[in-house]
């Protein structure tokens, strides 16, 4: 069995070979997806402390490599804002987890 959108399904094709099985069933796999992309979130924030906190102490990076106004200390989850152009069933799923976390949200 494999999900994927119906951008990828060859209709004609599948006309022609009725012994093969069709679906339509929203929301499936959009879980697991959103999942997948709060723990991509979190680990892309993470390796950017580790690695910044690295090559600061390592004398290759400033530390005011923004304006003074702006420098980063760490990242939070909290602290990010998120922006969605459209909210389907993986863009609410994943907006459900993100505002759990105390993200900012927005959608278009």
């Amino acid at each position: 069995m494999k999900i994927f959108g119906l951008d990828f399904v060859n209709f004609k094709y599948q006309k022609q070979h009725p012994d093969i099985a069709m679906g339509h069933t929203p929301g499936v796999g959009a879980s697991a997806t959103a999942e997948l992309g709060l723990s991509l979130l979190l680990t892309t924030i993470r390796s950017f402390n580790e690695a910044k906190t690295r090559a600061i102490h390592q004398g290759e990076f400033d530390d005011n490599w923004l304006s003074d106004s702006n420098t980063v200390d760490h990242l939070e989850v909290c602290d990010l804002n998120v922006g969605f152009l459209g909210m389907g069933y993986i863009g609410s799923e994943f907006a459900r987890r993100l505002i759990t976390c105390k993200v900012n949200c927005l959608w278009f």
